[in-house]
């Protein structure tokens, strides 16, 4: 993914996404930096708030439970047709 980093540097979801999977990882403070560098990318003031909070809860200091989607817990719901 790094790789990528160059093409995609100006590009908000590129360093989103990053810092998801660096946080997955549990390279908390590797991904604060990329939820900083996304923030830093974006106009939207809601996307940027949103940023900034997961950056927030990477910062190291005691560990935070994470406000992630969670989606394999999820149920589906279907439309009947």
């Amino acid at each position: 993914m790094d790789a990528l980093g160059a093409e995609l540097d100006g590009y908000h979801a590129f360093h989103a996404v990053r810092a998801d999977l660096l946080g997955r990882l549990g390279r908390r403070r590797e991904a604060a930096q990329a939820y900083a560098a996304a923030a830093a990318r974006t106009e939207n003031a809601a996307e940027r708030d949103f940023l900034r909070r997961h950056e927030s809860e990477c910062r190291p200091g005691p560990a935070r439970p994470r406000r992630a989607l969670d989606f394999e817990n999820t149920p589906i719901r279907t439309v009947a047709s």
